[in-house]
């Protein structure tokens, strides 16, 4: 008899290994992937620098040939300096090397990076309708220093005669989604008549403080609207919604663009992002944490087996 309930404990135990191992397991999302080059191994500020971009298809390993337009290009580039105040947004269309090359999954860039220091250098794209962003990190020398970053927490700026005031949650809580409202108003007096500037309202880039991280916004589109590239405006002003989900708590920047008068707006805020609130009871819908309870209820069970078998293999069974 204690045999058997070594043979039931041991196909219980192999049954929650197996559990836990399916449920942990990662199921890796295919991603392609970014190689940045510079021509000169040695990047220099205040210089013209060419450096390519080569995006390669994650099974064959050969370079994609094809992408399709997103936000009105078919690839983005941004660039951030690390002192958090630098910020520029160029598009492969601009460059005519980059369109000639293009055609063999290299796409160039002819840049001059106005300081020396580190900066992130993010690729937007999209093969085959999905849009995919890519962060690269790069080194740029110089005689320069750098300031150490300044955290301006302000919610209400002025860019280029516009006053902007940011509306958001008090508490930005991470993995959550938010709604932020961009307020515009010029002299005083409310906008109401903004342009589409690639596809939509407003655009962001969002970088982590540290440059280990970024995402791309726009203004809200309801899914009942069913319009993702600006087929059609739905906002003139004053204000501006949009969503943003920050993945891990930190500081962020919140780099924007608008349209008004045939001109392009460039805005900075930044926000401070805490961890997830959380408790017992939220933690069971999540997916993750509810296996795990479940893994350890499973191996107090077990353990209660085990104290069972102990306990009688002194006495006659």
């Amino acid at each position: 008899m204690v045999k058997n309930y070594f043979v039931i404990l041991f196909i219980f135990l192999t049954i929650i290994f197996v559990v836990n191992a399916h449920f942990i397991a990662s199921d890796p999302k295919s991603e392609y992937e970014i190689y940045l080059f510079f021509d000169n191994a040695n990047p220099l500020s205040q210089e013209s620098e060419k450096f390519r971009i080569n995006i390669l298809n994650p099974v064959s390993g050969l370079p994609i040939e094809t992408l399709d337009k997103g936000h009105e290009s078919i690839l983005h580039v941004f660039i951030v300096r690390n002192d958090l105040d630098f910020f520029d947004h160029m598009r492969v269309e601009d460059f005519a090397d980059g369109l000639e090359n293009s055609i063999w999954g290299s796409y160039t860039f002819n840049y001059t990076f106005p300081m020396a220091g580190k900066y992130a250098i993010a690729v937007s794209y999209t093969p085959h309708g999905i849009t995919f962003l890519n962060l690269e990190n790069a080194s740029i020398a110089g005689k320069e220093t750098l300031a150490a970053p300044n955290y301006d927490f302000a919610l209400e700026k002025n860019f280029d005669g516009y006053d902007i005031t940011l509306k958001h949650p008090k508490y930005l809580e991470a993995e959550k989604e938010h709604e932020f409202n961009y307020y515009i108003r010029k002299n005083g007096v409310e906008i109401s008549d903004l342009q589409l500037y690639l596809g939509s309202e407003i655009n962001l880039f969002v970088i982590k403080d540290d440059l280990s991280s970024a995402d791309l916004a726009h203004s809200y589109v309801p899914k009942e609207t069913n319009d993702s590239e600006g087929a059609m405006q739905l906002y003139y002003g004053p204000t501006v919604p949009v969503h943003l989900i920050f993945k891990t708590p930190g500081k962020y920047v919140l780099f924007g663009e608008f349209k008004h008068d045939g001109k392009v707006i460039k805005t900075k805020f930044m926000v401070d992002v805490k961890p997830k609130i959380t408790n017992l009871m939220n933690s069971a819908y999540n997916y993750y944490a509810y296996v795990n309870y479940v893994y350890i209820i499973l191996i107090l069970v077990a353990a209660a087996i085990s104290y069972i078998i102990w306990r009688r293999m002194g006495k006659p069974l």
